[in-house]
This record gives structure tokens, C-alpha cells and sequence, in this order.
């Protein structure tokens, strides 16, 4: 009988009986699928029963074991006469057959009846054998051992609610309605968190498989809502993401609620990247350091954050960019706060080093409202770095206080005035002129000066230690004599404010007439006072630092920093009260000191219209003069000496309308602003000067005589 084991089915508990030769293999449940592994005979609860009668099949040939010594071959078809026939498939072993004992020799009669009685239970015996074998193989038959391989099921019992969620929870062909209905079912049999895992697993994966099914969107969030805390996390995902991917975020026109509700599950959160960049590229337009890198971190986070959702792995870093921009920002505001042109004086640096004098050599800022220095640095500078910047910036700080006294008395005292406005080239609208910061550009010696002036196709003399470019508007100027005592030092503060008056403004009489490349002159007032005065008189520095007003070795100099616009010049008083006292000539130097009286007065000086009415003046004056002959008058009034001392009155009246006070205010001033206001509108061409100039300081006969006495007081 041969070898078996016994067991039941894990799942649903179905009984087999396999081979032992099968033991620890696996097999599958005809019953409900599942995977079963046979017990070994160790594993087994009992011993198994063993039958001494198992048949092996080996063949064509059946063994079986004997009680006897020897063991005989049986075929399916006879061999001899004396072989027996098996019916039945059963194979049948005949007796063995004893051969006759041949007869001894003697003493046959006593043997025989031996013999035959030997003979009779041999037989017996074979007879007895056999039939005893027979009923064994017949047993032996019913009990063998099925086939390798071969499970044969028993009458499966009956299962239990646990047993039905668990296998259908197998199911793959399940719908996801199907799939919910039994995470209903498991919770209705308050299955052990174990089962709940695998069956709201089993649903969750139906319903992704399913696209949904027939679920609401709101119905799936719900239901993920509440398989979250079963550790799910993938699972859940993937059902939120299929929400989340057919829901618009707008309905409408109006923000969409369910995929608002499916973006905060998946811990999203979106960023209005478009507007977090372009405040970055301000703050780059701003050189703000750290701007630029934050503005390739954006953009990087942009690229992974479709529609501007980011993922819960991104939300952390852009929310930390977002908390870096507004920390910028506002250090840039503090910025502003202390100077309003910051950004402005930012993008014109930033548009001067694109052009050809920016990129040849380093340059660094020292912005000071409304002015803008672009100081170069030496070659040692530039090695230094960040630390060489600071050291140009120092070395061109003595620059600013000039520049920044300059400009605040011109803007009060004329700028706002008058009305007068930046002249920038066509093209510039007069919000960006007014805006524009005044541009100073600072190179440390004579020949970088020169290669500057090549950058912008400018011609310079060797004697220049500035210069001014039309394209661009700016001033160039070398510092390498600056702040020293010396006369050259006082000739770049004297061409400093030059440029900054006479040519960064427009004085032109026809509105709006703005200087583009091809116009190199600035316009003509009508006056020819003002024509030839005004400009001398605002730049009274340049008069200064010129020391042509000096009357003797001990009378000293005013320094450019000491001198205002218009400013009256104690120097050029005292020449003309000179020049007014008794004819005197100084035999050594052939010079004469004194003329015995005025050259010009006030009103000559309004009805002169040319240079050759001003040299016929002076002659009638001269002529006039005790101890002057008429040979010395028409010497003394060539066209050079008017060229002189027109220049000395014309500048002395102009400062002295300026300047005069008289009962705590200036006198004369608001006239002589209405005067060149006129001028500036066209209105002295049809009227002509002398009549203007009475007009806007309301004079008369009387009020002239007053005029030209404080005049003359003046000079002193």
C-alpha cells in the first residue's frame, strides 16, 4: 500500500491526499485557485500509514514484494504453457512449480507414500499463496497511490465571510463599483487591519485600473480621504492624481472647487512663477547681488511645475526663493529710500558697459542724485576685486562734493526758474530726460582720456582734462590731478561745471529744440548781452580758476569751491572801481592803470548789438576822459580791448543784477530772470534788447538813474 499525505487548503479548507513523493512541492486548490504547499512528513501532525503492498510502477513489468526468497517475473502475455493468465489489467502470479524429485536407486517402495505427502502440501501451500496474494493485490489495487502530479479533491467545505472578501478581493476583473462595495463588506465584518490593507489595496487599484468607474470625482477624494490612514500612500496618490487629471482647474471662469480640494491631498500648491520672474529680473536690471541665481532657481522650479503647480518636493524650496525675493526687495527699497534714482542710475550703468568704452576696460558706479559716476579702474584695482572697487570709488570721491554744490544751486536758482530742461537726443521722451541721471565718467590720467575720447569719436588737445560727448550726453574727465593745489586741478573743477550747465541744458530760444549727433553748437540767445555773458556769469568758477581778475601779487584767488553760480567776484569789483579812478599810466610796465571814469555803463551795455558797436562806445567814452588823448582813446578802443573789457562789464552788470541786495532781498534778480526768460521764448528778437530789458525790470528814468548808480557803488 503505498505512501500518502493528507491536508487541507488554507484558504478555503478543502481536503487532498497527494503522494509522499510530492511532499513539499506546491500545488493549486481546484477550489478556489490558491497556492498550496504539501506538508513534509516533519511538518505532518501524525505518522503516515505505510502499506507493504504498494505497487510501482515500472514499466512494462509489475514488482511486488514475496513472503518467499524468490521472486518471479510475470508479463502481461503468456511466456509458457505454465504461465497464468491476468484479467482484468491486475497482474496474477502463478505458483511456483517444483520439478519432480528423480527416484533414489533403492528402497523405492518406503519413499513413495513420503513423497506424495510432500508433494501435497507443497501444493496446498501454492494454492494457499496464491490466493492469499491475490486478495492482497485487490486491496492494494483500491489503496494505491494516485499519479505524480495529481491532486485529488475532496468535497470542499464551506466557507466563511472572511474567506469570500479575501478571494474576491483577487479578483482583477473586479469593477471599481464592485471593488467599493466590498471595502464595504470588509468593514461591515470588522476584518483585522491586515484584511482592511489588502482589500481597500485590492479597491483603490480597481478603481485605478477603471478610470474611476462611475465615481464622482468628489465621491473618489472622499473615499481616498478615508483609506488614508491605512497607509495606502501610493495607492491613494494614483486615485488622486486620476481626480486631479480629469478635473479643470476652472470652471466658468471660476476657480474649480473639487481640483482645488485634490491639489491640497497631494500637498501641492501653486506659484505665480510669471510675476516671481519678473521681479527677479528687476532686481538683476537693480544689480541686487544674489538676483540673478534666484531668478535660474525659479525658472528651474518653473520647468518642473506644470500649469505653476509645484509637487509637496518643491513647495519647500520655492516658498524658500519666494522668502530670498522679498528679503531683496526689500533691501532694495531701503536703497531707494536713501537715493530715488537708484534703479535708474542702475540701467544706465548697466547700458554703458554694453557699449564699446564699457567693455574695453572695468569700470565701477558712485552714484550720488542726480549725478553718476563711472569711475575706471587702474590695473591694480581691477586685481584687487571687490576690494579694488572700493579703492576707485574713494579715489573719485573728492569729485562729488564739486558736482553735488554745482547742481544745487543751478537747479535752484535757474533750473526751476526758468523751466529749463535736460537736452538729450531725439528720440527721449520728456519723462526720461528729466529722469535721467547726469552722467560723469572719470578715467585716471591724460591717455586713458584720449582712448576714451577715440571710444565715443571725440578729438582732444593735449592741454584737455575733460571733454564733453554728445552721443550719450556725458562728461569725461581725468582725476589724475584732482584735489591737488594746482592749476590744473582747478581746470578740470572749471570743465566739470561747464559741461554740467552749459551743455546738459537747454537754453536754445525755439521750443522744443533738442541737440541730436549731427548738431554740435549749442543755440544763440537774441540778447547780445545775454549771448555773450550769461553763460560766463553762470559758470563764475571758470572765471575764478582762470585768474584774469586778479588785480595785484596779494589779492588771492577764490578757489572753484568757494564760488557759487553767478557769484560776484570781489576780484572784478575792484578792477573796475580801479579803472574808473584819475588817468594813470605805470611808466615801467607801459601800462595804463586807471581810465579817469567808467568804459561802459549799464545802459551802453544794453544798447550795444555787436562788437563794433561796443569798440565805437568805447572810443566815445575814452574821448570823454581828462588825460586821455584822442591817439590813447582810439588805441584803447580797438575791437581786442573791447573783446576784454566788454567781457569785465558785461560780466560785473550781469552778477551785479543778480547779487545786489537792498532791503534784505535781491533787488534786482526776479527782473533779470524775466529778461532771460524772454530771451528764451524769442520774444527779444521782435522787441529788441534795450526795450525787453526795461520791460522786465520795469524801468524808467528814474529807476534807470538808480540803476546805474547802484552800479557804480558796486564797483568798489
Amino acid at each position: 500500500m503505498a505512501d500518502v499525505i493528507s491536508f487541507s487548503c488554507n484558504a478555503c479548507g478543502t481536503l487532498y491526499r497527494v503522494p509522499f513523493a510530492q511532499a513539499g512541492q506546491s500545488v493549486k486548490c481546484k477550489q478556489c485557485g490558491a497556492a498550496i504547499l504539501v506538508p513534509t512528513q516533519s511538518q505532518m501532525a501524525a505518522p503516515l500509514a505505510t502499506d507493504t503492498s504498494v505497487e510501482m510502477n515500472a514499466g512494462a513489468q509489475v514488482l511486488r514484494k514475496e513472503t518467499s526468497a524468490r521472486t518471479g517475473a510475470v508479463k502481461g502475455r503468456a511466456t509458457s504453457g505454465r504461465s497464468v493468465a491476468v484479467p482484468s489489467g491486475r497482474s496474477r502470479v502463478t505458483p511456483p512449480v517444483v520439478p519432480p524429485m528423480p527416484a533414489p536407486p533403492a528402497a523405492s517402495g518406503k519413499v513413495l507414500p513420503l513423497m506424495a505427502g510432500g508433494f501435497a502440501v507443497v501444493v496446498l501451500l501454492g494454492v494457499g499463496g496464491f490466493f492469499l496474494l491475490r486478495g492482497g493485490s485487490s486491496a492494494g489495487a483500491s489503496n494505491a497511490a494516485p499519479k505524480a502530479n495529481t491532486v485529488v479533491a475532496e468535497k470542499p467545505r464551506e466557507l466563511d465571510e472572511r474567506a469570500r472578501i479575501l478571494r474576491e478581493a483577487d479578483d482583477i476583473t473586479l469593477s471599481p463599483e464592485a471593488a467599493v462595495q466590498l471595502y464595504q463588506r470588509a468593514l461591515s465584518a470588522k476584518l483585522g487591519k491586515t484584511d482592511m490593507l489588502v482589500v481597500a489595496r485590492a479597491a483603490l487599484n480597481r478603481i485605478y485600473d477603471g478610470n474611476g468607474g462611475k465615481f464622482e470625482s468628489s465621491q473618489l477624494l472622499t473615499l481616498a480621504e478615508e483609506m488614508a490612514p491605512l497607509d495606502l500612500k501610493q495607492e491613494v496618490r494614483r486615485v488622486l492624481l486620476l481626480v486631479s487629471n480629469r478635473e479643470p482647474e476652472l470652471v466658468g471662469g471660476k476657480p474649480n472647487g473639487t481640483f482645488l480640494r485634490v491639489q491640497k491631498m497631494l500637498g501641492r500648491e501653486k506659484f505665480d512663477f510669471a510675476d516671481l520672474l519678473k521681479r527677479a529680473s528687476v532686481l538683476i536690471e537693480a544689480e541686487q547681488e544674489g538676483a540673478r541665481e534666484l531668478h535660474g532657481e525659479i525658472a528651474g522650479h518653473e520647468a518642473k511645475s506644470p500649469s505653476g503647480w509645484s509637487e509637496p518636493e518643491t513647495v519647500a524650496a520655492m516658498q524658500a526663493c519666494c522668502e530670498r525675493l522679498d528679503k531683496l526687495e526689500r533691501a532694495l527699497k531701503e536703497l531707494e529710500a536713501a537715493n530715488p534714482n537708484l534703479l535708474a542710475e542702475r540701467a544706465a550703468f548697466n547700458r554703458f558697459r554694453q557699449e564699446r568704452a564699457g567693455k574695453r576696460v572695468h569700470w565701477t558706479c558712485a552714484g550720488e542724485s542726480p549725478h553718476l559716476l563711472f569711475v575706471q579702474l587702474t590695473d591694480a584695482e581691477v586685481k584687487a576685486g571687490a576690494e579694488g572697487e572700493v579703492w576707485a570709488r574713494e579715489r573719485a570721491a573728492p569729485v562729488r562734493p564739486i558736482l553735488k554744490r554745482l547742481w544745487e544751486h543751478f537747479e535752484k536758482d535757474w533750473v526751476k526758474v526758468l523751466g529749463l530742461k535736460r537736452s538729450l537726443p531725439q528720440g527721449v521722451s520728456e519723462g526720461e530726460r528729466e529722469a535721467a541721471p547726469l552722467e560723469v565718467l572719470l578715467v585716471p590720467n591724460f591717455r586713458a582720456l584720449r582712448a576714451l575720447a577715440s571710444d565715443f569719436g571725440e578729438n582732444i588737445d593735449n592741454q584737455d582734462v575733460a571733454f564733453y560727448t554728445l552721443k550719450g550726453q556725458r562728461i569725461c574727465a581725468s582725476i589724475e590731478h584732482l584735489g591737488a593745489n594746482s592749476r590744473d586741478a582747478m581746470h578740470l573743477e572749471a570743465s566739470l561745471s561747464i559741461s554740467i550747465l552749459s551743455r546738459l541744458f537747454n537754453f536754445y530760444c525755439a521750443e522744443p529744440l533738442l541737440r541730436d549727433e549731427q548738431q554740435k553748437t549749442r543755440g544763440v540767445m537774441h540778447s547780445f548781452l545775454l549771448n555773450r555773458h550769461l553763460f560766463r556769469c553762470i559758470l563764475t568758477p571758470v572765471r575764478c580758476a582762470s585768474g584774469i581778475y586778479q588785480v595785484s601779487s596779494d589779492a588771492s584767488q577764490r578757489h572753484v569751491l568757494d564760488c557759487t553760480f553767478f557769484d560776484s567776484l570781489p576780484a572784478l569789483s575792484r578792477l573796475l572801481f580801479t579803472w574808473r579812478q584819475p588817468y594813470e599810466r605805470d611808466a615801467e610796465r607801459r601800462a595804463i592803470v586807471s581810465f579817469g571814469g567808467p568804459a561802459l555803463c549799464a545802459r551802453d551795455l544794453l544798447e550795444i548789438t555787436s562788437v563794433a558797436e561796443g569798440a565805437a562806445r568805447l572810443r566815445e567814452n575814452f574821448r570823454k576822459f581828462k588825460g586821455v588823448s584822442e591817439e590813447l582813446a582810439e588805441t584803447l578802443s580797438s575791437v581786442d580791448n573791447f573783446q576784454l573789457l566788454g567781457y569785465a562789464y558785461g560780466d560785473a552788470l550781469l552778477c551785479f543784477l543778480y547779487n545786489h541786495e537792498q532791503g534784505g532781498k535781491k533787488f534786482y534778480r526776479e527782473g533779470l530772470l524775466k529778461f532771460i526768460a524772454m530771451d528764451l521764448r524769442g520774444e527779444i528778437a521782435s522787441k529788441g534788447q534795450l526795450k525787453a530789458f526795461e520791460e522786465a525790470l520795469g524801468l524808467d528814468g528814474p529807476k534807470w538813474k538808480k540803476l546805474e548808480e547802484d552800479f557804480l557803488n558796486s564797483q568798489k
